[in-house]
């Protein structure tokens, strides 16, 4: 059985990105913090077709107005990003070794 080495130009896909607004914070003891609950689903093939091992991915990236702003473990499928009031573009990324998937498809949020 061979393992599939991904070549440079091998892209990742990422499955649907979900977010869901949060203009008054993640729980009562936090009210004082805004931003936006990020949910996704881990990537299962490459852009080719190809199968994408279980536990492949190394990192996911989030990126505001495409700027890459945090890095997430790799076993989390939904974080709370803290950001200002505003309206934001938000994307993720997944990375397997060296390799970035393209953006998901943006998210356009408002934070109050």
């Amino acid at each position: 059985m061979s393992a599939r080495i991904p070549s440079p130009h091998t892209a990742l896909l990422v499955i649907a990105v979900a977010l869901i607004v949060s203009a008054c914070g993640r729980a009562e003891d936090e009210a004082d913090q805004s931003g936006v609950l990020l949910k996704w689903m881990p990537p299962s093939r490459y852009d080719d077709g190809g199968a994408l091992a279980d536990n492949a991915v190394t990192e996911y990236r989030l990126y505001v107005d495409q700027e890459m702003v945090r890095r997430v473990e790799p076993d989390l499928t939904e974080f709370f990003l803290e950001l200002p009031a505003g309206e934001w573009e938000v994307t993720v990324s997944a990375v397997v070794g060296d390799i970035e998937s393209r953006l998901s498809e943006p998210m356009n949020v408002v934070v109050e």
